[in-house]
């Protein structure tokens, strides 16, 4: 069932949402997990002491922090353009991002959303809830994405740039 109050959206067909034992998905039947083959040790699950907090999973060199149930109020999963946004604090209370590509939704892709030392992580994504669609007057498309960060500062989603003036950093591996 659902572990925090708004840590659930739609794209307007399937309903994603967190569970105790991580993302999931469905669309009036039984739910899929989305993070169970990538992200199973992020997630509490039977047999840890403490229940709220899981594993953080290092690769390579870069740490995946897991989410800290203490913190469920502050949860957010919201979707906007093929993705899925979650939001959330690790045990010590960090902001943290996981976007997961569902532009196929049979083999959902995670990453890591993550800022530079000297900028404001972002801690919340809001699509606007409109069809991606034109207005009779223009031909501009509406698939805005507005991303808050924990200095209070708003952003937009933009295509091919960097993130509020910050270079795009990035960890690539293969499994």
């Amino acid at each position: 069932g659902l572990a925090a109050p708004y840590a659930h959206c739609t794209d307007g067909k399937t309903v994603y949402f967190v569970a105790r034992d991580g993302v999931w998905m469905t669309s009036g039947g039984a739910g899929t997990s989305l993070t169970a083959a990538d992200l199973y040790n992020l997630f509490p699950r039977e047999g840890i002491n403490d229940d709220t907090v899981a594993e953080d999973y290092t690769y390579a060199t870069y740490t995946i922090y897991a989410p800290d149930y203490k913190y469920a109020a502050d949860f957010r999963l919201s979707y906007g353009n093929s993705y899925l946004y979650f939001d959330y604090r690790d045990r010590n209370g960090n902001p943290r991002t996981l976007t997961c590509d569902l532009l196929d939704p049979t083999h959902p892709a995670w990453c890591v959303d993550f800022v530079n030392d000297d900028g404001a992580q972002i801690t919340r994504h809001y699509a606007l809830e409109q069809q991606e669609s034109t207005l009779l007057t223009t031909t501009a498309l509406y698939p805005l994405l507005l991303l808050g960060d924990a200095a209070g500062g708003v952003h937009k989603q933009v295509l091919n740039s960097n993130d509020n003036g910050e270079a795009i950093a990035g960890v690539y591996a293969t499994f």
